[in-house]
């Protein structure tokens, strides 16, 4: 179940309460991770619109990538 977050951009990692919240858009695919080196990776949640997000614990200033499938 998604939880809305106000954000500022519609997409990229934003820093919110504490933590950071990612979002992108990626229609064609059917997953969406973020890879923070020294941590776990975090699986984006599909919103119906083609957009991919979820929130984390603070990455840091951390080399993220995404990862599409």
């Amino acid at each position: 179940m998604s939880t809305v977050v106000q954000r500022r951009l519609p997409i990229g990692a934003e820093p919110v309460g504490g933590g950071v919240h990612f979002r992108v858009w990626a229609p064609l695919r059917k997953r969406v991770e973020v890879v923070i080196p020294g941590s776990r990776d975090i699986l984006l949640e599909r919103e119906d619109d083609g957009y991919f997000s979820a929130p984390a614990e603070s990455a840091g200033s951390t080399g993220v990538r995404r990862v599409p499938h």
